[in-house]
C-alpha cells in the first residue's frame, strides 16, 4: 500500500468514524445499575460482554450514515491491504473513544451526571482532534 496524502486522509477519516461511530453507539446502550457499577469498579468480564463494541457491520445504524457508506464503499475495494488497513484505523479510532463512552454512560446510568459530562467532555475532544485530523 502506498502512503500518499490521499490515503493518509482516508485512513484519518476510517479513525474519526469510528471514534464517532463508538460515540453514538454507546448513547444507544440500555444499562443496569448493577451492571453500571460492575463497568466501572470491578469489571466483570461478563459485564463487559454485555456491551461489545460497535463493528464495521453497522448494526447500531438504521440509516445510510457516512459510516455505513463508508464501509459499503471499503468492501468493493480491489486493494485488500487498503481495505485491512482503513478497517483497522476505524477499529483505533473506535478503541480509542469505547471504552471511557461507556463509562460516561455508566455514569449517567448511576445519577452521577458531573461525573459523566466531565469525561464525555475528555472524549468527544479527542473525537474533536481526529475529526480535524481527518479534514486537513
Amino acid at each position: 500500500m502506498d502512503d500518499t496524502k490521499a490515503t493518509r486522509a482516508m485512513l484519518a477519516q476510517a479513525r474519526y468514524l469510528g471514534a464517532d461511530a463508538a460515540l453514538a453507539a454507546a448513547t444507544w446502550l440500555e444499562m443496569s445499575e448493577p451492571d453500571a457499577r460492575s463497568w466501572l469498579t470491578d469489571v466483570d468480564p461478563m459485564v463487559i460482554d454485555r456491551y461489545p463494541e460497535p463493528t464495521l457491520s453497522g448494526e447500531f445504524t438504521d440509516d445510510p450514515t457516512p459510516m455505513s457508506l463508508a464501509v459499503e464503499i471499503t468492501g468493493h475495494l480491489q486493494c485488500a491491504e487498503l481495505r485491512d488497513a482503513l478497517a483497522d484505523a476505524w477499529e483505533n479510532g473506535r478503541d480509542l473513544v469505547w471504552s471511557d463512552a461507556v463509562s460516561a454512560h455508566a455514569l449517567r446510568v448511576l445519577g452521577k451526571v458531573d461525573a459523566a459530562c466531565d469525561l464525555e467532555r475528555h472524549t468527544e475532544a479527542k473525537v474533536a482532534e481526529l475529526r480535524k485530523a481527518a479534514e486537513r
